[in-house]
């Protein structure tokens, strides 16, 4: 991905502050994670392909994509795709699940698949600052 300009950054902030004033806890959690990531934020919601059709990335900083739900379970597919699609991972990011409601189970399924997930703000960092 190409170095973001003020230009871009403004775009993200306005994207952000929408995403944190929706009804849709989904959209205002992808906002809250894109705001704590902070200047580490390459791209938020961008959709791939034609009118999306591709898939989205919630979240990209410099180094790792980030899924972002509220769901318990259910984004194993999402997060095999995010791995191996390069058209939504170009540079092969490590991918991350921000999900603060999954148990166990799910967690193993997305682990297994290659991904990390984390359940916290404060774990997404950590996990973050590692890479």
């Amino acid at each position: 991905m190409a170095e973001d300009t003020s230009a871009d950054r403004m775009r993200h902030a306005e994207r952000i502050e929408q995403a944190l004033q929706s009804s849709d806890p989904d959209r205002v959690l992808e906002g809250e994670v894109a705001k704590a990531v902070g200047d580490d934020l390459v791209d938020f919601n961008r959709k791939v392909g034609p009118n999306g059709a591709t898939g989205e990335v919630d979240v990209e900083t410099r180094k790792a994509v980030i899924e972002v739900t509220t769901r318990r379970m259910g984004k194993s597919k999402q997060i095999k795709k995010l791995l191996s699609n390069s058209d939504l991972n170009p540079s092969g990011k490590p991918v991350i699940l921000f999900a603060p409601y999954y148990g166990r189970a799910a967690i193993r399924t997305i682990t297994d698949a290659g991904a990390i997930v984390v359940r916290t703000m404060q774990e997404l960092l950590e996990v973050l600052s590692k890479f």
